[in-house]
């Protein structure tokens, strides 16, 4: 737990959000793993534009979100930024919710999402429940692939990197879902953006997407990279670029601060996490540049 801690304090220490107030983020780390633990149950935490979540110290995601404010600040804020109201977003891989709250709820997006492991599901229920969001979110808890059947996923609900059991992988916990194909779940809808974090099985998911890529109501998508794909399925990152940019989308990086977006090459250097990927470069542009500021820690994103 304490190296756990560390690595938390290390990230959170050169956060956007963080650099420059890293006290303040000190105050708020402590006093989140001190009354989070002692509380009987999840908290509900104040977020963005009157978001909330509900989280425990010991769940990642959410919980770097109380003292970073946005822990994946780029994508989020690119998130934040370029959906409007009128919107359509897909989150895949939605785990608990964090970028579905911050459509659904900061926004007022329209929201599908979809998170296969049950428990996880609750989670992303409780979240929706939470904002009251019913009316805005179709939340799935069925996987995505390139076709419909049923498939094993690792299912430690503590955890924020459930994945498909790749064959001859030695897991522990595990759950059957459900799995279709993205095409089926949005036919006859027009989503703007998508946000697409399945640890690895990312080229199946858009197999099974190839319809919805072609659409030209999709203009972005945030799509995850870390190279798990080739070793568990035989799939890299590089396959996966290569199929986006055939369907006419380009790599960009953004700053939020800013609200400057640039083009770059996404394997030219050492990293991991998301990409984003936008339709059309200069409308992209126009668009986060346009976007309301939203308060974060007293500083205006």
């Amino acid at each position: 737990m304490i190296i756990q801690a560390l690595r938390a304090i290390k990230y959170a220490w050169n956060h956007p959000l963080c650099v420059d107030r890293r006290c303040d983020m000190l105050w708020r780390f402590s006093k989140w793993h001190v009354s989070g633990r002692l509380a009987p149950g999840d908290v509900a935490v104040d977020w963005v534009n009157g978001a909330r979540f509900l989280a425990r110290p010991w769940q990642y995601g959410f919980s770097a979100n109380v003292y970073c404010g946005l822990l994946e600040f780029a994508d989020m804020s690119f998130l934040l930024h370029f959906l409007r109201p009128e919107d359509l977003f897909i989150d895949i891989g939605a785990n608990r919710g964090s970028y579905t709250v911050l459509a659904g709820a900061a926004i007022g997006a329209s929201v599908v999402a979809v998170e296969p492991v049950p428990e996880t599901f609750a989670s992303l229920k409780h979240n929706v429940e939470l904002n009251g969001m019913a009316g805005l979110v179709e939340c799935l808890n069925i996987g995505l692939g390139d076709q419909d059947g049923v498939l094993r996923f690792t299912a430690d609900a503590s955890d924020c990197v459930n994945h498909v059991v790749a064959e001859g992988e030695q897991a522990g916990k595990t759950v059957e879902v459900s799995v279709r194909r993205l095409d089926d779940v949005v036919r006859g809808r027009l989503p703007v953006l998508m946000k697409m974090d399945v640890e690895g099985y990312e080229w199946f998911v858009l197999q099974g997407a190839l319809e919805t890529l072609e659409c030209e109501s999709v203009r972005a998508i945030i799509v995850e990279f870390n190279n798990t794909g080739r070793a568990r399925y035989g799939f890299g990152d590089e396959k996966i670029d290569g199929l986006l940019v055939q369907k006419g989308f380009e790599p960009v990086r953004y700053e939020p601060f800013a609200r400057k977006l640039e083009r770059y090459d996404p394997f030219a250097e050492a990293r991991r996490g998301n990409v984003v990927y936008v339709r059309s470069f200069d409308e992209a542009a126009q668009r986060v540049a346009s976007a309301a500021s939203y308060e974060l820690f007293g500083r205006m994103v």
